[in-house]
């Protein structure tokens, strides 16, 4: 680390990283996910403790994530719900086939560490931009993390956790249109 020589010290190194993933959807609409998620929101959203009814602005959210299914240990998710971003097709020409967005704070506590935010957001593509062949959506996560290992798990093997549990979301969501395997219906781009 190189040190300004006019410092003041102690000089402490800043150890939030950031992750960010990128997934492409072949079923579904922006507008059906909205109305998805606003009539059971857990129903979708892969975290144990997150409510039924869509979250509101400014609402704490319990969410905990354990190792396995009925693990009685959890890491602590804690996090206050921010804002959605909810544009319908054709609302705005920044977003002709519509955007559903969230954002998430992380709480004391939660694992993340406080200042850690994620955001979700689901784009529809229009049919006048290079997209996939099929491709309704694009979805983007994004997170950035306060705490250098969280729960002493290397960054690597904490983000690849997270992709997994975001790809359970994804899978969820493209069941509801008849695809029957983690994957169909959507992949991962980056």
């Amino acid at each position: 680390m190189h040190v300004p020589a006019d410092a003041t010290f102690p000089v402490v190194a800043d150890p939030a990283w950031e992750y960010t993933y990128t997934a492409v959807l072949t079923v579904g609409s922006v507008a059906d996910l909205h109305k998805r998620l606003h009539s059971c929101f857990n129903c979708i959203f892969p975290v144990e403790g997150a409510p039924k009814a869509f979250p509101k602005e400014g609402q704490k959210l319990p969410l905990v994530v354990r190792p396995t299914i009925g693990f009685p240990i959890a890491a602590n998710f804690n996090c206050i719900f921010q804002y959605e971003q909810w544009l319908a097709a054709g609302a705005t020409p920044l977003y002709p086939a519509g955007d559903e967005g969230w954002v998430f704070n992380a709480d004391k506590g939660h694992i993340d560490g406080v200042g850690s935010v994620i955001s979700f957001d689901f784009v529809g593509t229009p049919s006048d931009v290079s997209r996939e062949p099929g491709e309704t959506m694009r979805f983007y996560v994004y997170g950035s993390v306060v705490n250098s290992n969280p729960g002493g798990l290397p960054r690597a093997v904490y983000s690849n956790g997270a992709k997994a549990t975001w790809g359970s979301m994804l899978s969820t969501y493209a069941s509801f249109h008849g695809a029957s395997a983690a994957g169909v219906g959507w992949h991962w781009v980056s």
